[in-house]
């Protein structure tokens, strides 16, 4: 019964790999790390349970597959239009910039050129699929720093497709750089067939096998798409992956593809946990007890070089300080592409085995450092004093129009952030004929809201000079509905400094927010409990229950007495208002 042995093999994966996920959960490890952990424990280089990985490394392979399809799947032309400085300027900086610096490092250990164009190549990419949870994961996906992250995870994506083009070359495979071209030519050709098939094709194709409404002839129809695709392309004698990235092109644009995504995803979940569980058989734990120093300097270049040339990018595109090394933070890992891309190294001859070795032990290291960066940095970097005089140096504090000075208002509301909850605050207090000064991060936005005739600064509102600027001294209230808490708390703390009395209120997304201390004229309200609180208000009313504001003031009385280092409170008087409005 050999031929049943990957079946027994991959109960033993999924089994192992959901325990310790569950275990990691536990400390808020993604639970890439706990597919990595199994495949070490099971494989060669832990029990030996799994010895034969041929069969799991097809798996793994049709799982890159998937992942490029799906990348595909939610890389949409029409969002590259709206954020192509982040995706093009930013991602050019990241990534060239990491090649280059990579590139210089290497031959200065005496590598040559080829092969230190590799290590650029592996290490200019990081983990769309580790930094796109953990951000999710933190409610920061809409945030500056989350915008610019995203956008430099597009053009990384991207640019996988021509470096694994260039392998090939670079390994003395694939003809010359006149080949290149051939190549890159047949990738145009195929690029445009593409975008008339998106067009012109595919929503037609679609909606026929919509019309059926049944779910397993879609998935059908969406997995042949992926894999006509994907063939077509090997023909020309691009990868399979191309073909697959350009499949899901091909669905973006139409208006099935969200369904696509959502029936699609599970199976690249299966698919990649296979994945990290063959990256994890390859570990080598012995290389790190080993050699520690190799291992740790490795990973200290790719981790600290990563953060410097991502922040850098943030820089280009005149964000704040910490905006960008929030970016850096994130961005600070390899990721799962270059594992991909040093296996294609490996098969072409420019990285040994010891050197693939060394580079997955300290990749894997970095992977396993990202959660903690992308949660500790919001804490070190709101407020830090250490960024003050880069900030200066850069003018990067303060960006108000000229001729205007927000000091000379008085009794007006600042409001820090302005997402789909700050616009609504906005909007309401203008309906009120209540002045507004707006503290902003998006240099898009807050052009567009500077057309509109909006006050806006655009600066940090955890920085003493931009809370002044947008005259905190003599300002009615400050509203803080930015999706950072870490810096709407500093912010809370800073404005307090300056003016002991103001009025703040501060939206949170759960309940359960560490660092708040009641105090008069603080407000915290969470997103969690005003939800409920709202929801049971409706419910109420369509029962057809008189006195529903009554219970609804109860229920929101009763909440506030719970012990201020238990859960954080929600001022009666404005949480009961907005519930109220709501309801009503």
């Amino acid at each position: 019964m050999h031929e049943l042995q990957i079946f027994t093999d991959l109960a033993l994966i999924f089994t192992v790999a959901v325990v310790l996920a569950m275990l990691l959960a536990k400390i808020r490890l993604p639970p890439v790390l706990a597919y990595v952990a199994a495949g070490a424990l099971l494989g060669p280089p832990g029990l030996g349970w799994v010895k034969d990985g041929k069969e799991l490394q097809l798996v793994a392979e049709i799982g890159v597959v998937l992942l490029l399809f799906t990348v595909g799947l939610e890389f949409s032309l029409s969002e590259l239009k709206r954020s192509w400085k982040a995706v093009l300027i930013a991602g050019s900086v990241q990534v060239f910039g990491t090649i280059a610096a990579s590139f210089g490092v290497a031959t200065a250990f005496g590598y040559e050129w080829k092969a230190a164009l590799v290590w650029g190549f592996l290490v200019s990419l990081s983990s769309t699929a580790v930094v796109l949870r953990l951000l999710d994961a933190r409610g920061e996906s809409k945030a500056a720093h989350g915008r610019l992250v995203i956008g430099v995870l597009i053009f990384q994506d991207l640019c996988v497709v021509p470096m694994m083009l260039l392998l090939p070359v670079l390994g003395g495979d694939g003809g010359d750089l006149a080949g290149v071209g051939l190549v890159f030519l047949k990738a145009v050709v195929i690029v445009g067939l593409t975008i008339v098939l998106s067009q012109q094709v595919m929503p037609k194709l679609l909606k026929l096998v919509a019309r059926s409404r049944n779910r397993e002839m879609f998935l059908l129809a969406v997995l042949a798409v992926a894999g006509v695709t994907a063939w077509v392309t090997s023909l020309t004698g691009l990868s399979l992956a191309l073909g697959a990235f350009l499949a899901g092109i091909v669905l973006a644009d139409t208006e099935y593809s969200h369904q696509a995504l959502a029936e699609v995803l599970p199976i690249r979940a299966v698919m990649m946990c296979v994945f990290f569980v063959t990256i994890g058989m390859l570990l080598d734990v012995h290389l790190i007890v080993e050699r520690p120093l190799a291992v740790g300097s490795l990973f200290g270049l790719i981790v600290f070089g990563k953060f410097a040339m991502a922040g850098i990018a943030g820089l280009v595109l005149r964000f704040p300080v910490r905006v960008a090394a929030l970016a850096g933070a994130a961005l600070a890992q390899v990721g799962e592409f270059s594992f991909v891309l040093a296996g294609h190294a490996s098969q072409h001859h420019l990285l040994t085995s010891e050197e693939s070795r060394l580079f997955l032990a300290a990749s894997l290291l970095s992977i396993a450092a990202a959660p903690i960066a992308v949660a500790l940095s919001p804490r070190l970097l709101a407020g830090s004093r250490a960024l003050r005089p880069l900030e200066r140096m850069l003018d990067r504090q303060v960006n108000a129009p000229e001729g205007v000075d927000f000091n000379e208002l008085k009794n007006h509301v600042i409001i820090a952030g302005l997402g789909v909850g700050g616009r609504a605050v906005v909007s309401a207090l203008e309906s009120a004929g209540v002045d507004v000064v707006i503290i902003e991060l998006n240099p898009n936005t807050v052009d567009r809201e500077r057309q509109r005739g909006r006050r806006v600064v655009y600066g940090d509102v955890t920085a003493h000079e931009v809370l002044e600027h947008a005259g905190v001294k003599q300002a009615r209230a400050l509203c803080l509905v930015t999706s950072n808490i870490e810096a709407s708390r500093f912010a809370a703390h800073t404005a307090r400094e300056i003016r002991p009395d103001l009025p703040i209120i501060l939206r949170t997304r759960f309940l359960r927010e560490e660092g708040f201390e009641r105090a008069p004229g603080l407000h915290v309200l969470s997103e969690e409990f005003a939800g409920a609180a709202s929801i049971a208000g409706l419910v109420l009313r369509e029962c057809g229950v008189e006195h529903w504001p009554d219970i609804v003031e109860s229920l929101v009385s009763e909440h506030d007495q719970v012990p201020a280092d238990q859960e954080v409170g929600l001022g009666p008087p404005p949480a009961l208002h907005a519930a109220r409005k709501i309801v009503k």
